[in-house]
Parts: structure tokens; C-alpha cells; sequence
């Protein structure tokens, strides 16, 4: 009898960690519904000012693939010569995510959207906006973090 009281309590924890857990997942774009997130200066040779907002949307298909749209604005980056920012979706756990690379107007504003059919957002953290040599052929995350923000 006590072994089948058992049981049942996990399985009915079991239950209401299913209900519960997305709910408390803390990824803010892990929705259906995507989500805005802040990017905020990281980097000291940046003006306090410089900041951003990353919007994402996802729509999922029956194919179990996530078509994702992000808009990204940016605000006050200083243009530096021979150099490109990139955004990139930071994993934890593995390879970094590049989205895309763009430059500034003279008053270190941009915006850019990127279209892209993604599995799955749990594994990425966080958004970063690098900046990097103009030049350089690396594939891989580089250069330094200028705007940061957290997804979860």
C-alpha cells in the first residue's frame, strides 16, 4: 500500500511539473508569442548611452521547426573604422549562433531583421552585439561583447 501511495504522489508530482514548468521556464522567447529583450552596454570604450532592443518572433510550424524573426535596433554605437558589429545567440552549452553582421549610420544607429528556421531557443541565453575587424574571416564569436542582454 505504501509503494502505491508513493507512486502515485511522483506521478502526480510528475503531472504538475509538466503543467507548471513552462510557465516558470524563464525564456522569454521560448513562446509563441516571442518577446523583447534589452541590450544593454557591456563594454567599457562604449558610451553609457549605446543600447538596444532585440525583438523576437517565433512561429511554429508542423514540421516541429520554429520560423523566427528578429528585429534588432541599435543606438549610439560609436562607427569605427575597419569594423562591423555582429549579433550572436550565446548557447551555454555549445556553439554560439551567428544572426547577422551590420554597420552603423554616422550617428551609430542601425537596424536589422534576420529570418531563420530554428529547432529549438532553450539552449541560447543570451543575445550579444560584438564588434570585430572588418577584415577578419573568422566564423566563430570573436572580437569584443559591446551589448548584452539575457534572455531568461
Amino acid at each position: 500500500m505504501f509503494k502505491k501511495f508513493v507512486c502515485l504522489l511522483v506521478l502526480a508530482a510528475f503531472a504538475v511539473g509538466l503543467w507548471v514548468a513552462p510557465a516558470f521556464a524563464g525564456h522569454r522567447i521560448q513562446d509563441n508569442n516571442g518577446g523583447k529583450v534589452s541590450l544593454e552596454s557591456h563594454d567599457g570604450d562604449i558610451p553609457e548611452q549605446a543600447n538596444g532592443l532585440a525583438d523576437f518572433k517565433l512561429e511554429p510550424t508542423d514540421e516541429g521547426i520554429n520560423k523566427m524573426t528578429v528585429k534588432i535596433n541599435v543606438r549610439n554605437l560609436p562607427e569605427r573604422a575597419g569594423r562591423v558589429y555582429e549579433v550572436w545567440l550565446v548557447n551555454f552549452d555549445g556553439p554560439d549562433l551567428n544572426l547577422t553582421a551590420f554597420d552603423t549610420d554616422n550617428d551609430g544607429d542601425a537596424t536589422t531583421t534576420v529570418n531563420m528556421n530554428i529547432v529549438n531557443m532553450a539552449p541560447y541565453d543570451r543575445i550579444i552585439v560584438s564588434k570585430k575587424r572588418s577584415d577578419s574571416f573568422q566564423t566563430s564569436r570573436s572580437g569584443e561583447t559591446v551589448l548584452e542582454g539575457r534572455l531568461h
